[in-house]
């Protein structure tokens, strides 16, 4: 009978520890960020070839873990990121230190985001701060290989703007740069274009896109024609968005 009470309580033991058993967490997204380190925006060539003796890390602020840069399809990137607010720091040599402050959101599994770094020449031992960004990583959209357009509605409640779907002559496609094409550079450049009483387009500028495909982008809107619009019966410029959405082949 003395042995009754040892069983019990080893049987306690064992109840409680079965319900303390850790259950299996969910798996942490991870995404990755490319940088297009950036020195001269008018020059491609040149934006490409500051990569060479460039350097990034990406400070995690919340648990001080520091992550180096590696070379994610001919860029410096990080592949592995979970959500959380970041500092990065890009050094070359010939250029100040930039400091990149970036709240970044992995939104999907092995998703993928960029962003551009600016570097201006001086004495890398000297810092140039940037304003902080957000930065969400997504699963890129399923769409067909070479390049899209896309005519969008600008939000504005000027009745002479966001009127371009529907009005268009001729869209020309813009070419794929080979130096785009070797970076596998891809994505949505959004360019906004004034289009005058005639229909043409007297002003383009992009608003979004990655920096090797803007370019083209821009000079293809210029080329586009659209039928001309008018207001109370007379003709007026007006204004809204061009998309041109890439894919790498």
């Amino acid at each position: 009978m003395r042995n009754v009470p040892m069983i019990a309580l080893a049987f306690l033991v064992t109840s409680i520890g079965a319900f303390n058993t850790p259950t299996v967490s969910a798996q942490i997204k991870t995404c990755s960020l490319k940088l297009h380190v950036v020195t001269d925006r008018k020059d491609p060539i040149r934006m490409m070839k500051v990569l060479d003796g460039a350097r990034a890390t990406a400070l995690n602020t919340g648990n001080r873990k520091s992550t180096a840069a590696v070379w994610l399809d001919g860029y410096l990137g990080f592949s592995k990121l979970t959500d959380g607010e970041y500092r990065l720091t890009v050094t070359k040599p010939g250029f100040k230190r930039a400091i990149q402050p970036v709240s970044f959101k992995c939104e999907e599994m092995n998703g993928s985001a960029w962003m551009s770094i600016d570097l201006d020449p001086g004495n890398f031992r000297r810092s140039a701060v940037a304003k902080s960004e957000s930065v969400v990583a997504r699963s890129p959209p399923p769409v067909r290989r070479g390049v899209t357009t896309v005519l969008g509605n600008d939000s504005s409640s000027d009745p002479k703007s966001g009127i371009l779907k529907g009005k268009a002559i001729s869209l020309p496609k813009p070419d794929y740069p080979p130096i785009a094409r070797q970076a596998h550079a891809s994505g949505t450049v959004a360019v906004q274009v004034t289009i005058d009483e005639e229909g043409n387009v007297i002003s383009a500028h992009a608003v979004s896109g990655h920096p090797l495909l803007q370019a083209v982008s821009v000079a293809a809107a210029r080329g586009a024609k659209f039928s001309p619009t008018k207001l109370a019966g007379q003709p007026v410029k007006v204004t809204g968005i061009i998309t041109y959405n890439f894919v790498a082949e």
